[in-house]
């Protein structure tokens, strides 16, 4: 995914075969505590795009999620899919409330992270974004659990489109997710065994390029430029996987030593069927 000039960010800044788990529209009494139970179950660390008023209704959530080491975003007061059309004051309030809500909640730790509802941005949003400090925070794989297409559906989506540097979308509120939890079950035994390390999305920030200098030895090997105001470098030509995980899923081998044209990151993927992004909805 291309990176536009202070644009959102899509994928994590390359290192190794790091991956980014986020979880949407949350907190939700009854899901969330499945999704932390099942993270602590395989100690991964997300992060948790958290709307405001739901957090002024579940700060006992909001707690447990921070104190587990969770990365806690902003994702609006009242999630507005029509965000884009708001005024600049509107789109500021929205920003505003859930980033007061949170610091009081959480002991005055700042979120960092600003993710639009369905991933529906523009340049009074953008902005609003850089104004409060945060950084617009998009992703680059979607199995639209939140339409509930089946777990095997789901499942598969996350395993064929997973890469490294991938941001991974999912959700914990604004309905039934159960399909999105027994197919995390699923899958993310299957993306550890794979050679796939879990990191919030906000993970080795101070790597980024920063459009004018170099990028460090972490992060060397890929497709050598900076895109886009946040200087985030996909992922491509790090780390080593190789054979079959655990489970029987035969996976690719990430050959440390080649480059690939700009703009391409290598993938490990499991072997599944179905290929491509998913990204015809956003929630």
């Amino acid at each position: 995914m291309k990176e536009r000039p202070g644009g959102p960010q899509h994928d994590l800044p390359c290192h190794g075969t790091n991956i980014a788990l986020t979880i949407d529209d949350g907190p939700d009494p009854t899901h969330t505590p499945l999704i932390l139970a099942l993270l602590s179950r395989y100690n991964i660390s997300a992060t948790f795009c958290m709307i405001g008023a739901r957090t002024a209704a579940n700060p006992a959530l909001v707690a447990r999620a921070a104190a587990a080491g969770h990365h806690l975003a902003n994702h609006t007061y009242t999630h507005p899919l029509n965000l884009a059309a708001l005024t600049p004051a509107q789109i500021h309030d929205q920003i505003s409330r859930t980033f007061d809500t949170l610091s009081g909640l959480t002991a005055g730790v700042r979120p960092t992270l600003f993710r639009a509802p369905g991933g529906g941005w523009s340049p009074a949003i953008l902005a609003a974004c850089q104004g409060a400090g945060l950084r617009p925070l998009d992703w680059s794989v979607d199995p639209r659990g939140w339409s509930q297409p089946g777990v095997h559906r789901i499942t598969q989506v996350i395993l064929t489109n997973t890469r490294p540097g991938a941001i991974i979308l999912n959700h914990d509120g604004g309905g039934n997710r159960q399909q999105t939890i027994d197919a995390l079950g699923i899958a993310l035994p299957r993306l550890i065994d794979a050679g796939y390390t879990f990191r919030p999305a906000l993970t080795h920030q101070r790597q980024l390029v920063d459009g004018t200098g170099t990028a460090p030895p972490a992060i060397a090997r890929m497709s050598g430029r900076s895109r886009g105001g946040w200087g985030i470098v996909q992922c491509f030509g790090q780390g080593r996987v190789n054979g079959l995980d655990q489970a029987g899923i035969r996976v690719r081998a990430i050959k440390p030593t080649r480059q690939a044209p700009a703009g391409r990151s290598r993938t490990v993927r499991p072997r599944q069927s179905g290929r491509g992004r998913t990204r015809a909805s956003r929630r």
